[in-house]
């Protein structure tokens, strides 16, 4: 049950009166509108009869076709909104489906759809499939598997197919194996629906994603990949999809480490021209693809090529920086590394690889021998990281402190820390934890259910409470209304037709005769004045009290036996007494579709009630089968919430341990420069000793010995007697 029923039903309890006084107000108008007519003066008989009865006429028949088009609406489903209402709320909703407001579509064609107000059968099952499709999109799985199940058993429901495909892939995303194969078996494999290249490529996407399921069986992945692969390439170069097809052909070659048919698939995707932004999308994933096959076969530098083709305005953009710092840092360019590194921490400030980022910025400066820049890149990373590996810490190791941040951060769908203590790019590296996110999104899909659930309940009991003494259906009073103000119409122009005639008399009749028409007029105008007093809110209005209708005949009789005195040479006569026979005849007709309105008004009733009936039941067994889902999905949120703050907890310990090593290291480092530069200036002093020595030694060496050489002198001088 949706949040819609008060716009389906709306306001029981004061629906009578509202339409009585709408029909009231129609009579009103009306009423003085016959008393102006009354007071007209003669220059309403300006024009000539021909031109006159030609308007009447035409309004007639205006008339005619009003109390045609409402008969033909008098029919179950009309309790709400009318043919044209219908199908232009179905108009606005199918505009809501297009843009992607999905949460509006889906009441919108709930509502529909649930009252059966649009009479053709085309709308109808066109707004099944919206709205099937629309909660789809909303991934509330649970109520679009049963419409989309419902649109599967007409197979001849003009979306048959598509609900098939439809069901196929939502048992294969929401992990249902067991209701897979059987869907598969029943409808294709049995060949109840013949593939269109759509069904085929969710076919075999649904076998691939079966295939990644940890609860498929470990036999069973391998021809699971098999069936996936044999419905991909079925998929032909002509398709829209053919794209698509062949990526997930290509990940699958991975996924069995056949790199160089992945790639060839891959590279397949980039001769397909670009024409939409999903093909944008495959394409730079076919581009990220090709990238890290490159690096994992160590073709480092191909790698960062392909990774260079990714545009800047990429949604891949953060992969795309990520990844390529990699391939620098492989092939050891150290500064092409480092500038991207200082690239992404610019670009993505907040990002789920930030905090990597700014270790491996510090582990780079040091490959540059750039020490303070590197000091200066770990002490911030031990500073920002120490509050984090404590804060994470406390969670994994607290279960209710785990469960209450948990649960507070489900609140904001994952996007805001609950304590606003944790900068937003651990925030980031939360929200991508696998743990946290299959926590997370179990929580707030069943926190969704739950607000559906408690919405939809209160709604039930205020209809259930305007129910209890409704007799009445919006619109079916406003039928008997709009029955009313035609039937005021067709007396009225049964008057403005006497008054033509009138007219003509006068001008067809001798002198004489004259007194019998301005008697006529005497009692047409008297008429016209009982007429409009009849009180708007009369029990027996004017156009059904058997005095007036009886005088009005009679009045019509006067006229016609006026009329034989005179010569008519145009036939005007026979034209009055046809449209008065035609009002009279339409009159007939409306007091017969009024009597139809009440038994269909009250089996309306019955059905709406039996529906709301239906609906609360509804509401009270899926609150019971939250309940049951609720508690073991808690139990299970439960241990991935710690595995994953665990998981947290551990990287920033690990990033700190890195750091401080980082630091030892830059200190060791600058250490054994300093003691090798000592070494180099010891080794340095030593050898331009050395140098000296040598030098000292060839000049002695070239000195003579004899007497008189200078040498053998000072030995004289300072080794001889006195």
């Amino acid at each position: 049950m949706n949040r819609v029923l008060p716009s389906i039903i709306p306001d029981f309890a004061g629906a009578t009166l509202r339409a009585f006084h709408d029909r009231g107000a129609a009579v009103t108008t009306l009423a003085i509108a016959l008393v102006a007519f009354a007071a007209t003066p003669a220059a309403f008989a300006a024009d000539n009869p021909e031109t006159r009865l030609t308007r009447m006429e035409a309004d007639i028949q205006a008339t005619s076709d009003r109390t045609d088009s409402l008969s033909l609406g008098v029919v179950p489903g009309r309790a709400y909104l009318n043919r044209a209402e219908a199908e232009q709320q179905f108009e606005e909703h199918l505009y809501e489906y297009l843009i992607g407001e999905y949460d509006q579509s889906a009441s919108g064609f709930f509502a529909l759809v649930t009252s059966e107000a649009l009479t053709d059968a085309g709308l109808h099952r066109d707004a099944e499939w919206y709205l099937a499709d629309s909660l789809f999109e909303l991934q509330n799985y649970g109520l679009s598997e049963s419409r989309f199940a419902v649109i599967a058993e007409d197979e001849g429901h003009p979306f048959h197919d598509d609900a098939v495909r439809r069901l196929l892939e939502l048992y294969a995303q929401s992990g249902q194996n067991d209701k897979f194969q059987e869907a598969y078996d029943h409808w294709i494999v049995q060949g109840r629906v013949k593939p269109s290249d759509r069904i085929t490529y969710a076919i075999g996407k649904a076998f691939w994603r079966r295939a990644l399921s940890p609860d498929e069986a470990e036999g069973n992945r391998a021809g699971d990949l098999v069936q996936a692969k044999s419905h991909l390439n079925e998929i032909p170069a002509t398709s829209d999809i053919y794209n698509k097809a062949r990526y997930f052909l290509g990940a699958i070659a991975v996924q069995e480490n056949q790199l160089d048919d992945a790639a060839g698939y891959f590279k397949q995707v980039l001769d397909v021209s670009v024409d939409s932004d999903d093909d944008r999308k495959i394409l730079d994933l076919a581009l990220l693809a090709l990238g890290r096959i490159g690096y994992e076969r160590g073709n480092f530098a191909e790698a960062a090529d392909w990774y260079g083709r990714i545009g800047g305005d990429s949604a891949y953009l953060d992969d795309k920086l990520y990844e390529i710092v990699w391939t620098f840092i492989k092939q050891e360019e150290w500064d092409q590394a480092l500038n991207g590194v200082d690239i992404f921490l610019l670009a993505y400030p907040d990002h789920r690889y930030t905090a990597r980022m700014k270790l491996i910025q510090g582990h780079l400066h040091v490959k540059q021998q750039e020490y303070d820049p590197a000091l200066s890149s770990y002490e911030t990373v031990i500073s920002d990281y120490t509050p984090l590996r404590e804060r994470f810490s406390q969670l994994a190791q607290d279960p209710a402190q785990s469960e209450s941040y948990f649960k507070a951060m489900a609140e904001t769908h994952g996007d805001k820390a609950p304590d606003d203590t944790l900068p937003d790019y651990a925030v980031a590296m939360m929200k991508s934890d696998p743990d946290l996110v299959k926590a997370l999104g179990t929580y707030v899909e069943l926190k969704k259910q739950s607000d559906t659930i408690d919405a939809s309940q209160k709604d039930a009991d205020e209809l259930n409470a305007a129910l209890a003494g409704a007799t009445t259906l919006k619109g079916y009073e406003r039928m008997k209304g709009e029955v009313g103000v035609l039937r005021q119409t067709a007396m009225q122009q049964r008057m403005d037709l006497l008054r033509i005639e009138e007219d003509w008399l006068y001008s067809q009749t001798s002198k004489d005769q004259r007194p019998q028409v301005d008697k006529l007029k005497k009692e047409r105008e008297q008429l016209l004045n009982d007429i409009a007093a009849v009180p708007a809110t009369a029990e027996v209005p004017s156009f059904t009290d058997a005095k007036l209708l009886s005088r009005l005949d009679a009045l019509r009789g006067e006229y016609a036996q006026t009329r034989k005195a005179v010569a008519d040479t145009q036939g005007y006569g026979d034209r009055f007494d046809k449209g008065d026979s035609v009002l009279i005849q339409l009159d007939g007709r409306l007091a017969r579709t009024n009597d139809k309105i009440e038994p269909i008004e009250q089996d309306e009733l019955v059905r709406v009630k039996d529906r709301l009936a239906f609906e609360t039941t509804e509401v009270a067994s899926e609150r019971v089968d939250l309940g049951t889902t609720t508690a073991n999905a808690d139990a299970a949120a439960a241990i991935l919430t710690q595995a994953g703050f665990g998981r947290l907890a551990d990287f920033f310990d690990q990033s700190i341990l890195h750091a401080d090593m980082g630091i030892v290291d830059v200190y060791w480092d600058e250490k054994i420069q300093s003691s090798d530069e000592l070494t180099k200036t010891a080794q340095e002093e030593k050898d331009r000793m050395d140098a000296l020595d040598q030098q000292f030694d060839i000049v002695r060496k070239k000195l003579p010995n004899e007497a008189g050489s200078p040498t053998a002198a000072a030995g004289s001088t300072t080794g001889g007697t006195p």
